[in-house]
């Protein structure tokens, strides 16, 4: 779905950018398994994406609100503006989790999303703008190992070990992105 040859590298004067949203993809696995991936995503008035930053972590359960906190402020310093915090609802974990992140992340700009079709059907609409090269990644320095692994993940999606960077940038794109 999506060929690494697709992607376009490249700067982008924040200036330029009228959305910006971090979307996570979160997940509870300190030292292995699944990866809580935060992809910074900015938007022009085109509706042209750019990847700013990524992080792909393997945290437990009592780090990731500090994870979202933190970078959501580091965010805003990076950017000169507010950021959207955008979230997966966890079926599964209800609306505990929800209230959770609600209380302890008081002040952010919080949206929360619910898949509505397969991790496949999602991605459909991102694999196509990046294939349309309409995505750029123009990501800060310090996140450009996790940017070329957030590439390797696309590449192998829909069948490879790990697809969070791949959910994060698909919800962030179509459940919040551009408006």
């Amino acid at each position: 779905m999506f060929d690494p040859a697709h992607w376009r590298r490249g700067s982008v004067d924040l200036d330029d950018i009228v959305v910006i949203c971090r979307s996570w993809d979160l997940a509870f696995t300190a030292g292995a398994g699944d990866f809580t991936a935060g992809v910074l995503l900015g938007f022009d008035r085109q509706a042209r994406c750019y990847v700013l930053d990524v992080i792909r972590r393997q945290v437990d359960a009592a780090d990731v609100l500090d994870l979202i906190a933190d970078t959501g402020r580091k965010d805003e310093q990076a950017t000169g503006r507010r950021v959207s915090i955008v979230i997966e609802e966890m079926p599964a974990a209800g609306k505990a989790l929800r209230a959770t992140i609600e209380k302890e992340l008081v002040g952010h700009d919080l949206h929360f999303v619910a898949p509505q079709s397969s991790k496949v059907e999602r991605a459909a609409v991102w694999a196509s703008e990046v294939q349309r090269g309409r995505v750029t990644v123009a990501v800060f320095a310090e996140s450009a190992p996790a940017a070329e692994a957030m590439i390797r993940e696309h590449a192998a999606f829909p069948n490879g070990r790990h697809d969070d960077t791949v959910d994060a940038c698909t919800q962030g794109h179509g459940g919040y992105g551009y408006r």
